[in-house]
Formats: C-alpha cells, structure tokens, sequence
C-alpha cells in the first residue's frame, strides 16, 4: 500500500502490536501469528475497504478483519 508508519504502540502485553499510520488509522497485528500472513490479509483488505476505514483494522482473528 502507499500507508507509511507513523507510529508503533506495544500495549503492556506483547502478544499484539499496532501500527499507527500516516492517515491516522491503527492496524493491529497478533505477534502469535505470521506477519506475512496478516499483512497479505491487511493488502487485500485495504484495496477494497479503504475508503471505509478511519479508526483501526484489526487483524488479531485469523481470516477476518474488523475495522471501524
């Protein structure tokens, strides 16, 4: 995607991650699962929804993304 990071934030667990974009979204990400795996998912997410996504895309469920 053209997304850059703006930001990472580790909450007081490390068993998820999220990434704070330039367009001022979170993407969260599972550290248990493949990175690949999620930001193959987030790609294919993002080239459909973008338009609808302005507060996080969660992608800590495996095949499924919610977003708000």
């Amino acid at each position: 995607t053209e997304l850059k990071v703006a930001s990472i934030q580790v909450d007081e667990t490390t068993f998820h991650v999220a990434l704070v974009t330039d367009r001022g979204f979170r993407v969260i990400f599972d550290t248990l699962r493949s990175l690949n795996d999620q930001l193959d998912d987030f790609n294919t997410f993002y080239k459909e929804k973008k338009d609808e996504l302005h507060e996080y895309a969660d992608m800590r469920v495996e095949g499924i993304v919610y977003y708000k």
